[in-house]
């Protein structure tokens, strides 16, 4: 990722705190998560983190690791979110 990229999306997480934590406990844990999993991590609505987790897909900052499921969708961090996270 460029310094460019790199600051557009900087800027893109810092305006949601929701997009920061989610993609802070999806680099913490071990494993995917569902987002009533962590809903219930962050006491924030499902609904919520639904729509920023969504967000975070498109921006290509987490990964869908089971899309043709509707119900039990399991998300990871990727390497960009993961690379973002840390610089």
């Amino acid at each position: 990722m460029d310094e460019k990229e790199l600051y557009q999306l900087k800027s893109y997480i810092d305006r949601s705190k929701n997009r920061k934590k989610i993609l802070d406990i999806l680099g913490q844990k071990d494993k995917p998560l569902t987002p009533s999993e962590i809903s219930q991590e962050l006491e924030v609505q499902r609904t919520t983190i639904s729509k920023r987790i969504t967000d975070l897909k498109d921006k290509e900052l987490v990964e869908l690791l089971n899309p043709e499921d509707n119900r039990n969708r399991y998300y990871k961090i990727s390497d960009k979110g993961r690379e973002l996270l840390e610089k």
